[in-house]
């Protein structure tokens, strides 16, 4: 990240790849950067979580970045599909250095799509100073031009952006890619193939940029940094049969999963919580500074009497939506004609 700008991390599905992320987003939070995380929508709960004052397990960190989504990557969305007030021009596009941080980058791997273009043009090229981390556990989905296109945001598109960089020096990233794409493709077709195979046929000055800013590791790399560490052994699975369940004594879904046993516990996974006594959030203080609350109604001015009386109250987590627009209590005064981002903040799972 120091010396190249960027990276992309490229560890297998479940060695923690968020977890890094976050600690490369705090460093560079420290050291006075504005941090960007863009993530697939369907995901952007697993980085909303662990933002100051949402409880997390790193809730001490005060971890403060934005999260917008691969699809505001278009026409002014990262503006006007979010509530928080920032702007393209002072903040995406400010004279402060940014870190981009981008969750499952390969679904930026077409260099010609207009999400890829938007980025190059209005947010990497835009500003003077970037640091780009990729995230994905499959940076190559058919072809090595897809790594080379992820790679490529590296350096801003630029094609000679690593020519001088320490260790690589590759005077076009289009040229090295397309032989190493040839030799792709002829090793795909080879029954008998493997990594070390693959290595023998690519271009050097290739090898040197994969093995300079990607880090891509499995459970046994990671096993073997550290002694003492094991992984989970998951038992292969054991089939259960049961005597008789006759489907049409049920009239609903809930209850063919009321009729069977423990034992068929991954269809039913919820039996496994613990389900804490019930406090009403209108007795418990710490309840109620992290309450959401969300009000419908088509009656306009009860809306705006039930929203102004509770934050009068002490609610600080408080969205009015009526036919006229929505009202956030954190910007009480501001009327959001737009009120989809308010209900992707308040209700994100309707």
């Amino acid at each position: 990240m120091e010396d190249y700008q960027g990276a992309i991390l490229a560890d297998a599905v479940g060695l923690g790849k968020t977890w890094s992320a976050l600690a490369v987003l705090k460093y560079y939070e420290i050291k006075g950067y504005q941090c960007i995380l863009l993530c697939p929508k369907k995901l952007s709960h697993n980085w909303i979580r662990y933002l100051k004052n949402r409880g997390s397990i790193f809730e001490s960190d005060r971890l403060d970045y934005v999260v917008r989504y691969h699809t505001d990557l278009q026409d002014n969305r990262l503006e006007t599909n979010h509530t928080d007030g920032l702007s393209l021009e002072t903040f995406f596009q400010s004279d402060k250095p940014k870190l981009f941080v981008i969750d499952e980058s390969h679904n930026l791997r077409n260099r010609k799509s207009g999400r890829y273009q938007y980025l190059v043009d209005q947010l990497l090229t835009a500003n003077r100073e970037v640091k780009v981390l990729l995230l994905s556990a499959t940076p190559i989905n058919n072809d090595f031009k897809d790594l080379r296109n992820q790679l490529s945001l590296l350096v801003k598109d630029d094609d000679a952006g690593f020519t001088h960089a320490k260790g690589i020096h590759v005077e076009s990233i289009d040229t090295q890619f397309r032989l190493a794409s040839k030799a792709f493709g002829k090793w795909s077709e080879d029954p008998d193939r493997n990594i070390r195979s693959l290595l023998k046929e690519l271009p050097e000055p290739v090898i040197r940029l994969i093995d300079r800013v990607i880090v891509a590791r499995n459970r046994r790399h990671i096993k073997g940094l550290s002694d003492g560490l094991d992984f989970p052994v998951m038992n292969p699975p054991r089939n259960e049969c049961l005597d008789s369940l006759n489907i049409s004594e049920f009239a609903r879904f809930e209850q063919i999963l009321d009729a069977l046993p423990q034992v068929f516990a991954a269809y039913k996974p919820a039996m496994y919580l613990l389900q804490p006594d019930p406090v009403s959030v209108l007795e418990d203080e710490a309840l109620r500074d992290k309450a959401l609350v969300v009000i419908f109604t088509s009656y306009e001015d009860t809306a705006n009497y039930l929203f102004d009386e509770l934050t009068r109250r002490g609610y600080t987590h408080v969205a009015c939506v009526s036919g006229s627009g929505a009202r956030v209590s954190d910007q009480p005064a501001v009327l959001h004609k737009n009120f989809e981002p308010v209900l992707e903040r308040f209700c994100p799972y309707t």
